[in-house]
């Protein structure tokens, strides 16, 4: 097990670049919108691999042209070379082809020299794996070791890659005493100091204006890079979703690594926060919540994937995978397998689920059910003799 602390962050007056501008119209911005949007940094690594340097970055916008317009030399030779840049769906991908023996590159321009730092890939830590993926910010540390402990018993996961988005309520080595027992073969924080970015908003049906948080999407492209390229097959979803079949116990994993396409898209259910009272316990527990409306409420997919086998120009999204033209790519629902999103786990950044306002569901007369899927992926996973 290791903790990561350090990233190497490049900030935009780090290669004398202006502030990054807006992203969203003004008359479309929220309250706190330009105090959660992040203007300062131009990249939130440099990752070394075999053959190349990659920048993660947020969107470049009204920096790209100034970026393409230094000069950029390889340590130790010297030699110029010349980035590569890609801007996909909310971040850009900068990919310098460099020698064997290149530790770091140093950009020149009119504002001096600066040496980007690089970290290099540690993809050969999760070769072989089957690796659960997912960012979190004051989850509690018990979500966590559930989340992983339930995935690890009814799907064979093997590993948990954990990025901390600036938890505040703990610090990050409080979770490594709680997964003493989960049985993993690695896990694995890594700190993610940066904005998540203001999100969009619902306009009817559709979901607009979705174009300036930026920092989950870098965490993708992050991790993809520095840690998932070689594993087994890799799951995403948050700390209050768990992934289950519909009927019998096929793993996730198994499936996605027999899928002909290497990816699967769940749709997800709502779990109500109705707590099941047989059940002790002050902190709300994944299993003290086992019931869905009736027909159940469903909510944006999740996925699972073989890295490997993914193309380059894909890039890994909150929901779905995407190609270059942001675009869902090979996007077909499972008809096998859901995730389960739990209301009644919430560190209360979103209102509406809340118990009380479950409690006004129930009140105007909103049928519900148990969740037979759910009930049977407890047991299997022991996760009621832990609640």
């Amino acid at each position: 097990m290791r903790l990561v602390k350090n990233l190497n962050p490049i900030h935009n007056f780090d290669l004398g670049l202006s502030r990054r501008e807006f992203s969203r119209p003004e008359e479309f911005r929220q309250e706190n919108y330009e105090e959660s949007f992040d203007r300062h940094v131009l990249a939130y690594d440099a990752i070394r691999r075999d053959g190349e340097i990659i920048l993660v970055c947020p969107p470049l916008l009204n920096n790209q042209g100034a970026f393409k317009g230094l000069n950029f030399y390889e340590m130790p030779s010297g030699a110029k070379v010349e980035p590569s840049v890609n801007t996909f769906n909310r971040f850009t991908r900068v990919r310098f082809p460099v020698r064997e023996d290149t530790y770091c590159v140093v950009a020149r321009g009119g504002f001096g020299e600066y040496v980007i730092h690089t970290t290099p890939s540690m993809c050969d830590r999760f070769a072989g794996l089957r690796v659960g993926v997912t960012i979190s910010k004051n989850n509690d540390p018990v979500w966590l070791a559930d989340w992983a402990r339930f995935h690890a018993k009814t799907a064979g996961m093997e590993a948990f890659l954990l990025y901390d988005n600036n938890s505040t309520s703990y610090d990050p080595n409080v979770i490594f005493d709680h997964m003493k027992d989960v049985g993993l073969k690695e896990f694995m924080i890594v700190k993610w100091p940066y904005k998540w970015g203001p999100i969009g908003f619902l306009e009817g049906r559709r979901r607009n204006h979705w174009d300036s948080n930026f920092g989950q999407l870098g965490m993708f492209e992050h991790a993809r890079w520095t840690y998932l390229e070689k594993a087994r097959s890799i799951l995403n979803c948050d700390a209050d979703e768990l992934v289950c079949p519909l009927e019998g116990d096929r793993s996730i994993f198994d499936a996605v690594e027999n899928d002909p396409n290497f990816y699967k898209c769940m749709k997800g259910i709502w779990v109500e926060a109705l707590r099941d009272n047989r059940l002790e316990g002050a902190i709300p527990r994944h299993a003290h919540f086992t019931h869905t409306l009736n027909p159940p409420a469903e909510t944006l997919t999740k996925w699972a994937c073989v890295p490997g086998e993914m193309p380059t120009g894909v890039n890994f999204g909150t929901h779905v995978l995407r190609n270059t033209r942001g675009n869902p790519f090979r996007k077909h629902l499972s008809e096998d397998f859901v995730y389960f999103h739990f209301r009644g786990l919430t560190t209360s950044w979103k209102p509406e689920r809340s118990s009380a306002s479950q409690k006004r569901l129930i009140e105007n007369g909103q049928s519900m059910m148990e969740s037979e899927p759910l009930k049977a992926a407890f047991d299997r996973a022991g996760m009621f003799d832990h609640a």
